[in-house]
């Protein structure tokens, strides 16, 4: 969700035009690709994905922006990028209105490391360690979710504030 913000107000913020912007961090099908291309983003980049899944997905996410193409009518990428600028929202509207946040199960948390690791080379250092576990500063929190997806034990979740 951040990335989708970021789509929308990094060019007008910093004064460029869209046509150099390249768009990452989130992509995992032909569909998420579409989503920051609607945006305005003329490229993706795609990089863990890949790690994970294998060059194989660079076909299927192909195919699946062949498939959006063909339902909507359109021929070319430029027929869509952009056409939903006017639909996205600002970073401080996105985090107002999120109110879902990370929660931990001790009990299932094997102190791997990898939600802080994730956090802090995230860029929002809000995972520190107590005691063998993580901690999280919610205040430092952006919910991207991100500690969530790395657990491999799923001890670490996304659910609404009860705050």
């Amino acid at each position: 969700m951040l990335g989708f913000c970021a789509i929308n107000t990094i060019p007008s913020f910093f004064g460029f035009d869209l046509h150099t912007l390249m768009a990452s961090g989130g992509i995992s099908s032909g569909f998420d690709a579409v989503e920051f291309m609607l945006l305005g983003a003329p490229l993706v980049q795609v990089g863990t994905e890949v790690m994970l899944r294998g060059f194989g997905l660079v076909d299927r996410m192909q195919q699946e922006l062949r498939e959006f193409m063909g339902w909507h009518g359109f021929t070319t990428p430029a027929d869509f990028i952009g056409r939903c600028r006017d639909k996205a929202t600002s970073f401080e509207k996105l985090l107002s209105t999120n109110d879902s946040r990370p929660h931990l199960l001790a009990e299932r948390c094997t102190s791997c490391g990898l939600c802080h690791i994730a956090c802090r080379d995230g860029g929002y250092p809000a995972i520190s360690w107590n005691g063998g576990l993580p901690e999280i500063d919610h205040a430092a929190c952006t919910c991207c979710s991100l500690c969530s997806h790395v657990c491999p034990t799923g001890a670490i979740f996304m659910n609404f504030a009860t705050e």
